[in-house]
C-alpha cells in the first residue's frame, strides 16, 4: 500500500519534489544599468517591477509636463526635462511620434540624457522618475 493513497489528487504529499534547473545569476541589466557616458562611476540601479507598478500608480493623476515634438530630443527639451524632474522627482513626457518603437526610443533617450529611469510608457505618455538627492518626496516600496 502507498503513502499517498486516500490522498487527493493534488495533495501536496503526493507531489513529487523534481529538482529543477538553477536559476540564472542576474546579470549587470539587472543589477544597474550604466548611462554610457563611458566612465562606468555613474551606475544607479533599475527599478524592479513593483517600483514601476507603484510609480505609474502614482503617476495616473498627473498630467504631461514635456512635450517631445516631431524634432525628437533637443537641447531645450532635455533642460526642460532636467528641471522639471528636479522639482517634481515623477513627471509624464508626451511624445509625438507615430511609431511605437520610436516612442520607446526617445523616451529612453531622454531618460538617459536627464539621468532619470523610465517607469512605463502608455501609449504617447512616457512616465520619467529620478530619486532626489535631498529630501525625496516618494518612498518606493
Amino acid at each position: 500500500m502507498r503513502s499517498d493513497e486516500g490522498q487527493p489528487r493534488g495533495c501536496p504529499s503526493r507531489i513529487k519534489k523534481v529538482p529543477g534547473p538553477q536559476s540564472p545569476v542576474p546579470g549587470p541589466e539587472y543589477e544597474s544599468r550604466d548611462r554610457g557616458t563611458g566612465t562606468g562611476d555613474d551606475v544607479t540601479p533599475m527599478l524592479t517591477t513593483k517600483q514601476r507598478q507603484f510609480l505609474k500608480g502614482l503617476a495616473h493623476g498627473l498630467a504631461p509636463v514635456v512635450r517631445v515634438g516631431r524634432g525628437g530630443v533637443t537641447p531645450p527639451v532635455i533642460e526642460e526635462t532636467k528641471k522639471s524632474i528636479l522639482a517634481h522627482e515623477l513627471i509624464k513626457v508626451r511624445i509625438e511620434a507615430d511609431e511605437a518603437g520610436a516612442r520607446l526610443q526617445i523616451a529612453d533617450e531622454l531618460a538617459r540624457a536627464a539621468d532619470a529611469e523610465v517607469a512605463g510608457t502608455i501609449g504617447k505618455v512616457a512616465i520619467l522618475y529620478r530619486r532626489r538627492d535631498e529630501k525625496p518626496k516618494i518612498k518606493m516600496p
